[in-house]
């Protein structure tokens, strides 16, 4: 069960996300901790909506609830929510309805208390083509947290990043004070022995575990803050441990 009370947590991981001409591909580690206690270790970060056509994955802010007489949803339900039964335009569309209903509900007063607004920091990464069955390949990368002069959570501006004829593009979220943002980003980017959901797979997984092993050096006696089950979206593997 994660805490609920989000006031003294500090809830980090690492989620990749990668676009390349045939496919796009998101992962994430499966570790949440608060109060310095792990509280799960396979809490799946990723999410896959509409058979596939749009993938996600979120780390910081993993759930919370609307009201005190709601239980806690994670992101993923609460996106569930937000978006209609069919799509019926373009990804851009459907990525501004997303932003601004999760721009809503952390916004919302009710659950100040136990998720004050200066904790409700999301990065969201969400992939898939320019008309979800054709088009480009996008990513968008979209971070949420409290703005000061509006006392509500805003959002950093929607723009997509592009794939080409001839470039894998990755995108990663880990725990900033340890580096290794950057660190996983150059693991990422040695060469792929091709394009396909198998390669960018393994390289997501080995990604991660990598990233796994330059935290525990950082962290040193602490507790980690990466770890747990490996999940994807596609899932091209069993979920094992990292």
């Amino acid at each position: 069960m994660i805490n609920k009370q989000f006031n003294k947590s500090i809830i980090m991981t690492v989620i990749i996300g990668t676009i390349w001409p045939g496919g796009h591909l998101v992962s994430s580690d499966g570790r949440v901790i608060a109060d310095d206690v792990i509280n799960n270790d396979a809490f799946d970060k990723t999410f896959s909506l509409y058979g596939g056509l749009l993938k996600g994955a979120y780390s910081n802010s993993m759930n919370f609830n609307l009201s005190s007489h709601e239980s806690s949803k994670s992101i993923t339900e609460h996106v569930l929510e937000i978006i209609p039964d069919e799509i019926s335009s373009g990804i851009q569309n459907l990525i501004e309805l997303i932003v601004k209903g999760l721009e809503f509900r952390l916004s919302r007063a009710e659950i100040i208390q136990t998720f004050p607004m200066e904790k409700r920091n999301l990065n969201l990464i969400l992939t898939g083509q320019e008309y979800f069955n054709y088009g480009d390949y996008l990513m968008y990368d979209i971070r949420f947290s409290y703005k000061e002069d509006t006392k509500s959570i805003g959002h950093t501006e929607i723009v997509p990043i592009l794939s080409t004829n001839y470039h894998c593009l990755h995108h990663v979220h880990a725990p900033d004070d340890s580096g290794l943002q950057g660190k996983i980003i150059e693991n990422l980017n040695k060469d792929l022995p091709s394009f396909s959901y198998t390669t960018i797979g393994k390289a997501h997984f080995d990604s991660i575990r990598f990233g796994l092993h330059e935290t525990e050096l950082f962290y040193k006696d602490k507790i980690c803050p990466v770890g747990g089950i490996f999940y994807s979206k596609p899932q091209y593997m069993p979920q094992i441990p990292l």
